[in-house]
């Protein structure tokens, strides 16, 4: 009929978007701190220089009475420590890396001498410092007792070093008396004897020194942290993380190796930093408990997961445009290093090996920043329990996170490529 009032339509309502199967990556101000803390002995470092050009000592807990660098304080008699070092050869030629101890007792000293030392070889999943982190959390490939007499030394371990390229090296040492440890540059196939001959000289390299914002634009230069050499407070961090899933779609994590994290120095070199920011050669433990809660049968996962610059994983992509817009090197790895899981009792290795994109010069793809360590099936009401192990390997970047994610049983992301641990 003209001119009649047109009803408008009822009984209906705009559909409501689909809810993700998989909840996104939390941004790092979300994340949690990680529960737990330092325990364990001591752990020295000797990662400065990382890189060295000449034979001598790098660093030890005893020092050359010439030596023109300085610790901050005196280190204290150690008999139960960790052991830390990282260098590149940078020498033009091969190199053979001795680790060296002496005793100041008059009388022989028993150390029992458990480590690890690999050098040579840049590959992902093949570094030095994969295998010496692998060697953490599975066999030492050196575990022995040594005698130490008086006025003499002993041989802690060796390794060839290969021009360009680096070693990395891990002990614990538990002693009956106090011992020096040192980690020196010595020329192939020398003995430790050979080494102990140049304990009276350091070596030169390059010395990355910390920089604070203040002094950096006074200096206009960059901020750094510096690379650390010292004694460090613990060598271990322990912690539990239990959680309820309650909805699914889930994901909430925990800060992992931040700054916070980062253990003070004892007695640190003056050139170097006065903590072990990201924390390498250290062993994270953590046990966790996860009860579903969401009432119905869920895929709960626990994840390793990188935060580059603090760049949430799924933004991977914002990353890699952020080193190109200011001209920085796109790492070719973020993390990359074993760790262990425990489940019923049974102990198995995952690899975690995190990227912002898969090959130099390609772009990002999504999920490449993180790694599952475990994922199962847990019905409603149900807790799953594991522990996982989790060894600080050299080459990495920090910080990073543990993510706890749950899907539907039934999601299309609970079948996802990389889902299945």
């Amino acid at each position: 009929m003209a001119g009649a009032a047109v009803k408008q339509a009822s009984g209906f309502q705009i559909a409501e978007a689909p809810k993700p199967a998989e909840a996104p990556d939390p941004k790092w101000d979300d994340l949690l701190p990680l529960p737990g803390g330092p325990t364990g002995v001591p752990l020295f470092v000797s990662n400065n220089p990382e890189k060295f050009k000449t034979d001598g000592v790098f660093a030890g807990t005893m020092l050359p009475a010439t030596s023109k660098r300085a610790l901050t304080g005196k280190i204290p008699p150690l008999s139960e420590f960790g052991y830390y070092l990282f260098h590149i050869n940078d020498t033009g030629g091969t190199r053979r890396v001795h680790v060296i101890a002496s005793t100041p007792e008059s009388r022989p000293v028993k150390v029992q001498v458990k480590g690890a030392m690999f050098a040579n070889g840049w590959d992902l999943k093949k570094t030095p410092s994969v295998y010496t982190a692998k060697a953490m959390i599975t066999q030492w490939p050196i575990d022995r007792e040594v005698v130490i007499q008086p006025g003499s030394i002993g041989s802690m371990g060796y390794f060839d070093v290969n021009n360009r390229h680096c070693i990395d090296a891990r002990f614990s040492f538990k002693a009956d008396g106090p011992i020096y440890v040192r980690d020196i540059s010595a020329p192939p196939n020398s003995s430790a004897s050979t080494a102990y001959g140049l304990a009276n000289r350091m070596s030169d390299g390059h010395i990355s020194t910390p920089v604070t914002p203040a002094e950096a634009k006074q200096k206009n230069i960059k901020a750094a942290i510096g690379r650390a050499c010292g004694l460090y407070s613990h060598d271990s961090w322990k912690g539990k993380l239990q959680m309820t899933i309650d909805k699914t779609p889930f994901c909430k994590g925990y800060k992992f190796d931040d700054v916070e994290q980062a253990f003070p120095a004892i007695v640190n070199m003056t050139d170097s930093a006065k903590r072990l920011d990201g924390n390498y050669g250290v062993l994270y433990e953590l046990d966790v408990d996860l009860s579903n809660g969401s009432g119905m049968q869920a895929i709960i996962m626990v994840q390793f997961a990188s935060y580059p610059a603090k760049f949430a994983p799924d933004k991977a992509a914002d990353y890699v445009a952020q080193c190109n817009r200011l001209k920085f090197e796109v790492p070719s790895r973020i993390w990359d290093g074993p760790i262990e899981r425990v489940i019923d009792g049974k102990e198995e290795l995952v690899h975690a090996l995190t990227r912002p994109r898969e090959n130099p010069g390609a772009p990002a793809k999504p999920g490449l920043m993180r790694a599952t360590i475990v994922s199962r099936t847990v019905n409603a009401g149900a807790t799953m329990k594991c522990k996982i192990r989790i060894p600080v390997p050299g080459l990495i970047s920090y910080p990073a996170a543990i993510l706890i994610r749950a899907v539907a049983a039934k999601s299309t992301a609970a079948n996802s490529r990389g889902w299945k641990a």
